[in-house]
């Protein structure tokens, strides 16, 4: 009994592993999505394309770009001004 739950805890123990892996991985791509998304949305606006455009484009509100938007050049501002 107590070989058999010592296996069943391994086979856990590595599936633990495995999946802690795989959710790091997966929390790294969602991360460099989302930075790429946001680059975009801040390119779009630059290149004069309207917040409820864009919007439209990815399936959120307007208000939703616009806190993107914000936030990018909150982003930038702050980049700029610790490199100083």
């Amino acid at each position: 009994m107590e070989e058999a739950d010592a296996r069943r805890r391994a086979t856990v123990e590595d599936v633990d592993r495995d999946l802690a892996r795989r959710l790091r991985r997966a929390s790294k791509a969602v991360e460099a999505a989302v930075s790429e998304r946001n680059q975009l949305v801040f390119d779009a606006t630059a290149a004069g394309c309207s917040t409820r455009a864009i919007a439209n484009e990815l399936g959120v509100s307007h208000v939703a770009v616009f806190r993107i938007i914000q936030r990018a050049k909150a982003a930038a501002t702050a980049d700029t001004e610790g490199g100083e």
